[in-house]
């Protein structure tokens, strides 16, 4: 046999070889791509995105968890009262104790009452400041941790236990029902750690509802809570304004508040300190007093407390809202470039630039 002839058996067992399919690895080389159309498709039904608008998923934020702050601070504020009021029930000073001791104990030895005054110390004191927390949702809950023990105090009178004021209650025979209605006694350790856990859980879950994205169209800023749902679309042709936020701390951490302006005004951040609310109030009380409310100490008093309560800390300037802005996000000059780019695609004038050098160079063709 020749040469020639020995190699064609070789050259037909190797051909098989030669012809093994090899696009096997293309669903693999596919995969990122299918998974990168589902994600875009999640983000546009998340954020509501109109026909024709794409975003990308590092264009989607929420607040950093160190952004609401402040709100952790009230609520170990509300665990430091509740402390403070159960360890000066069970404590008593001696003449070597330190003044401060001394003094707070004695606020303290007052019972219900001095938990009471130093929770409205408290509420007082986060409204004036106008934070964050300043609003009628925190307020609300912050009288309601208040009201706690005298709610106790009313179920135990109500069903007879002479321990809370017996002669009173020997005298008019109060004995509504049988058995208390709230469950176990009023114990400020307890009542404490609890406020203080349901405060960082709903703090937790207000921060997770908001979400921010910034397409190629617009600014959106998205907030689910519980039932109720707001979303806002900023354009870039409207936007006059972009400013970026950080403080010290958010320098530190990496996160910072990132605040487009429009010239109606969205943005801005202006109030009255609570004046008009106090204004309304006091009218209501002279309406409510007739003649006497020149005359009347009692009423003077009461004015002068409504104005103390609504009394606030003015605010003006951009705005610190986590529905008004883009608040809290990582890396906030990147939010802030990627917004001022776009503003610059949507430049009326810059797209007048760009058709005129468009047109240069149709002509010199």
């Amino acid at each position: 046999m020749s040469e020639e002839q020995e190699s064609q058996p070789a050259q037909a067992e190797e051909k098989p070889v030669e012809e093994t399919p090899a696009p096997a690895a293309e669903p693999a080389a596919a995969a990122p791509v299918v998974a990168q159309e589902d994600t875009s498709e999640k983000l546009m039904k998340k954020l509501n995105l109109v026909a024709g608008e794409s975003i990308d998923s590092d264009s989607v934020y929420r607040p950093a968890p160190l952004s609401f702050t402040s709100r952790y601070i009230l609520a170990f504020g509300v665990l430091l009262v509740h402390l403070l009021f159960w360890w000066f029930d069970k404590f008593s000073a001696d003449s070597e104790a330190a003044a401060v001791v001394e003094i707070l104990s004695g606020f303290f030895g007052f019972g219900v009452t001095s938990f009471v005054f130093a929770m409205l110390l408290l509420i007082w004191l986060n409204r004036f400041l106008n934070v964050s927390t300043s609003g009628t949702v925190y307020t609300l809950t912050l009288l309601l941790i208040t009201l706690a023990p005298f709610l106790y105090f009313l179920d135990s009178l109500l069903a007879g236990d002479e321990s809370a004021l017996p002669g009173l209650l020997s005298f008019l025979e109060i004995d509504a029902y049988e058995t208390a209605m709230l469950p176990g006694a009023w114990n400020p350790l307890i009542f404490g750690i609890a406020w203080f856990a349901l405060l960082i859980f709903i703090v937790e879950y207000n921060r997770r509802t908001y979400t921010y994205g910034v397409s190629d169209k617009a600014i959106i800023m998205k907030r689910d809570f519980f039932f109720t749902r707001n979303q806002r679309r900023i354009l870039y042709d409207n936007i006059s304004d972009i400013n970026l936020e950080q403080g010290v701390f958010g320098t530190l951490f990496g996160f910072g508040n990132v605040v487009p302006v429009t010239e109606s005004g969205f943005g801005l951040d202006v109030d009255s300190g609570g004046a008009a609310e106090a204004a309304v109030a006091v009218a209501a009380v002279d309406g409510a007093a007739g003649e006497d409310k020149k005359t009347n100490p009692i009423l003077k008093f009461v004015k002068f407390f409504i104005v103390l309560a609504m009394l606030q800390r003015k605010k003006k300037g951009l705005t610190r809202d986590p529905d008004h802005c883009l608040f809290g996000v990582r890396k906030p000059q990147a939010v802030y470039d990627k917004i001022a780019q776009y503003q610059l695609e949507h430049d009326p004038a810059q797209k007048m630039q760009e058709l005129k050098e468009t047109m240069q160079k149709m002509t010199e063709q």
